[in-house]
């Protein structure tokens, strides 16, 4: 802002134009180059205040104040399947691993505070991050952003393959991967090397990874093959905002605006379908997917993980919910906006979320009522001996949450056997 207006020079006096340029070693260092600009129409700009740990910006004008949000809210860090955790800080690339801290330190771990992991600089990245994704194995990290991507080592933080996207997704074999080059052209790669094209014939806005590749777009996700590139199904539901796939890939999660919903996937009709030459160029595979159920609170949620047969997913109202077949659960309420989740280790019984900052939550989960619920749901008989073991396991303070369980499988007789909470005994 000006202090003052500006006065006139004397009329004797001459502008002389002094042209010159900056040297390579400009005092200007790259994270300083403008990244957006902002006009709000309220005249000079006095007053620019900031909070450490928010991306809130205060902004003090002539004719009012504005708050505005500097970059994301999201997280940009990814979890492998071994706790080893990476996330970016600016264009830095910090990790850490869960595992380091001993189970007695794990096990110990308040629900939501924040895990003390001995961090390290793994290195810079050469686009400014806006997606970080683990290889399945865990070797490799893909980086995003800037209409960008770079594909590093895990451990040694060294460029593997790079080139121009808008998104990526790895397949389930960690060599193979798409980019999102347009939002009409995907590309596929195999042993990191180019290998196919789709084209698309609608806009797509983004891809996630897994058995198949999914390509989402505003009111569907198409599922393609990795190695034809041939459509599989082409699920519709309006806005998805997330997909999980389940280990062993036999289920998936989408997770979009107006719901959740559990597809069970039939390989062996996809592969059958493959070897006589049945599925359609357009439609793909009759029977590929079929809907097992919908998840309670699943509409926005924000992001999911699996372990086992239980679907973890953050819902949109802040909550740590886990489902087992069509049941759900309140894991936990997050006490803090902003939180993803990142993956889960069942030998932990922890979920782990991240906050902007890489900071890393731990979350206890039920693992006795899940353990049981999923004997139910496999066929197990609830008056026999193994589901009785498996019930013995589970701690009074779950309990009440199996009965519901119990009571929408049929069994209101075990349900009250079991509820600890008068209540609902009564009713």
């Amino acid at each position: 802002g000006e202090g003052e207006r500006a006065r006139p020079p004397p009329a004797r006096a001459r502008a002389r134009v002094v042209r010159f340029s900056l040297p390579s070693s400009s005092i200007i260092p790259p994270s300083l180059v403008s990244q957006a600009c902002l006009s709000y129409g309220l005249e000079r700009l006095w007053a620019i205040a900031v909070t450490p740990g928010s991306n809130a910006i205060a902004l003090g004008y002539d004719d009012g104040t504005v708050l505005a949000s500097a970059g994301r809210d999201d997280p940009v860090a990814s979890m492998d399947g071994s706790g080893k955790l990476v996330w970016a800080r600016q264009a830095e690339v910090w990790g850490a691993n869960v595992r380091a801290l001993g189970p007695e330190a794990l096990a110990g771990a308040e629900d939501g505070e924040r895990l003390p992991l001995a961090a390290k600089e793994l290195g810079a990245t050469d686009v400014y991050p806006q997606s970080l994704a683990h290889s399945p194995n865990g070797r490799f990290v893909a980086v995003v952003g800037d209409g960008e991507w770079c594909v590093y080592t895990a451990l040694a933080w060294r460029a593997k393959a790079y080139g121009s996207g808008l998104d990526f997704a790895w397949a389930d074999d960690s060599s193979s991967f798409a980019v999102r080059e347009s939002p009409g052209v995907v590309k596929l790669f195999r042993g990191f090397k180019e290998a196919d094209t789709l084209r698309l014939g609608f806009s797509a806005e983004g891809l996630h990874g897994g058995a198949l590749l999914g390509v989402r777009s505003a009111g569907s996700v198409v599922f393609y093959d990795w190695e034809a590139g041939a459509v599989i199904q082409r699920v519709d539901i309006p806005g998805p905002t997330a997909v999980a796939w389940s280990e062993p890939r036999s289920s998936i999660a989408v997770l979009a605006e107006g719901g959740g919903y559990v597809l069970s996937y039939d390989a062996a009709a996809v592969a059958a379908a493959a070897a006589d030459g049945t599925a359609d160029e357009a439609d793909g595979v009759e029977g590929a997917f079929s809907l097992a159920h919908e998840l309670p609170d699943g509409a926005r949620a924000s992001s999911a993980a699996w372990v086992g047969d239980c679907l973890l997913y953050v819902t949109a109202a802040g909550r740590l919910n886990a489902a087992v077949g069509g049941d759900a659960s309140t894991v936990a309420h997050l006490d803090r906006p902003g939180l993803r989740l990142v993956g889960a280790l069942a030998s932990a019984g922890k979920a782990f979320l991240v906050d902007r900052s890489g900071g890393l939550h731990p979350y206890s989960l039920p693992l006795a009522s899940i353990a049981y619920k999923t004997a139910l749901l496999g066929g197990a008989d609830p008056d026999g001996p193994a589901a009785a073991a498996a019930l013995e396991a589970v701690p009074p303070g779950e309990r009440d949450g199996v009965a519901r369980f119990l009571e929408g499988q049929g069994r209101g007789d075990l349900a009250l056997a079991i509820a600890t909470d008068d209540e609902y005994r009564f009713e």
